[in-house]
């Protein structure tokens, strides 16, 4: 399983967070798919800060699992 983040450079206008797009691609248990796929639609349907680096706080505001598989 690979975990992708970048700046989504279209919605970073507080300077308090930080938004980023998370991708996820690769082979999974299938018991953990909906699980992973679950938490990061959490994540981005909060758009509350997941985590706090050096005083900011990272949003997942964009998410995409389309290349993850489970078996």
């Amino acid at each position: 399983m690979n975990l992708t983040t970048e700046p989504d450079t279209e919605n970073n206008q507080n300077q308090g967070n930080q938004n980023v797009i998370v991708e996820v691609s690769g082979i999974t248990s299938a018991t953990y798919l909906t699980p992973i796929k679950d938490t990061l639609a959490k994540w981005k349907d909060s758009q509350e800060a997941i985590i706090n680096i050096n005083g900011v706080g990272i949003v997942v505001s964009k998410e995409n699992v389309d290349k993850l598989i489970g078996i």
